[in-house]
């Protein structure tokens, strides 16, 4: 897969993300906290932001960059929880 078709891929993605973002919430309503639709749907536009305007070698650059970028949103949420907690300490 060249880096073309992996941005595309990234991009519809995301768009079906958006558009199932209740439905994917609702699946991990029973073993979560339902939480789920709603995170990914804030965090992939973020992601796809790091690709806009840059040129890739191949689809490994463009994967490195999304999962990168989903580590740096999930170690935000993360601190965020932790602040969240100590005030109830």
């Amino acid at each position: 897969m060249d880096a073309e078709l992996a941005k595309k891929w990234m991009l519809l993605f995301n768009e079906k993300i958006q558009v199932n973002k209740d439905y994917l919430s609702e699946l991990d309503t029973p073993i979560g906290d339902g939480d789920h639709g709603g995170n990914m749907a804030r965090v992939w536009p973020l992601s796809l932001k790091n690709l806009e305007g840059k040129d890739f070698a191949n689809s490994a650059e463009v994967f490195q960059v999304v999962s990168h970028a989903h580590c740096l949103a999930r170690l935000a949420r993360l601190r965020s929880s932790l602040r969240l907690s100590l005030l109830w300490e």
